[in-house]
């Protein structure tokens, strides 16, 4: 069940975002969540880490990026501090 629920909101996350193969794909869970699978390519930020990891990682502001985690409770809390809109 817990797999079915995370395609569904992995399937919705990308949806919303456009899939791309331009856009970069954050993991804002723990490492130990993403050791256990993750998206191809995509990079580990952990949610309260991720201020620091984006600046430090060098990313335009140009640069297509959907953040994902398993329910995406936290990938909401992610976002609101350095994304707008």
């Amino acid at each position: 069940m817990k797999r079915i629920l995370a395609a569904l909101t992995l399937f919705f996350a990308c949806n919303l975002t456009g899939w791309s193969a331009d856009t970069l794909y954050i993991d804002v869970r723990t490492a130990e969540e993403f050791s256990q699978g993750h998206i191809k390519g995509a990079l580990l930020m952990p949610h309260d880490q991720i201020a620091e990891l984006i600046v430090s990682a060098k990313i335009t502001k140009d640069t297509p990026i959907a953040l994902y985690c398993r329910s995406g409770r936290r990938s909401r809390c992610a976002r609101a501090p350095w994304l707008s809109g």
